[in-house]
């Protein structure tokens, strides 16, 4: 994988923003580092990614996520609690 199929899948998936926040804050336990760490010290693009797909239980081929809404964010998985019937 390319760096920059690397960067637009992280952009894709957390959003420009957070994405560069998570990349050079984010602790992989698997890498031993943050994804800047390990892409700096010559790890692979594609490992990187596939580490941080296992971290946070999302799929690795992008076919697999959810679409985004407008706001950016991805659909949550969670349902609405609702209230019970009176």
């Amino acid at each position: 994988m390319r760096l920059t199929e690397f960067w637009s899948r992280m952009n894709d998936r957390f959003g420009a923003d957070y994405a560069s926040s998570v990349a050079a804050d984010y602790r992989l336990s698997s890498l031993g580092g943050t994804v800047n760490e390990a892409l700096a010290s010559g790890v692979d693009a594609k490992d990187v990614w596939r580490a941080l797909c296992a971290e946070f239980d999302m799929p690795v081929h992008p076919a697999e996520q959810p679409a985004r809404r407008a706001g950016g964010a991805a659909p949550s998985r969670a349902r609405r609690a609702t209230r019970p019937a009176r």
